[in-house]
């Protein structure tokens, strides 16, 4: 369910902000010889949305799967 700070979120925009949090506290080491990613992809922060049977929050499917995360129905 919604709280007061995020009344209109949908589901995506729950998993962006968690995205946006991680990747401003844990952004990968850069080594020299490596060219390693600047930020980290989103599947590798966030692989799985489990969506429960009565959840309040609208799930869109289709931009969640966008950022390469899978949705999984309730019990999978």
């Amino acid at each position: 369910m919604n709280d007061r700070e995020t009344p209109d979120y949908v589901a995506s925009e729950y998993v962006a902000a968690i995205l946006g949090t991680l990747r401003h506290y844990d952004r990968p080491k850069r080594q020299p010889s490596v060219a390693a990613p600047t930020v980290w992809e989103a599947q590798r922060l966030v692989t799985h949305v489990v969506c429960l049977e009565g959840a309040k929050v609208e799930l869109d499917i289709a931009q969640i799967e966008v950022s390469g995360c899978r949705i999984l129905p309730e019990g999978a």
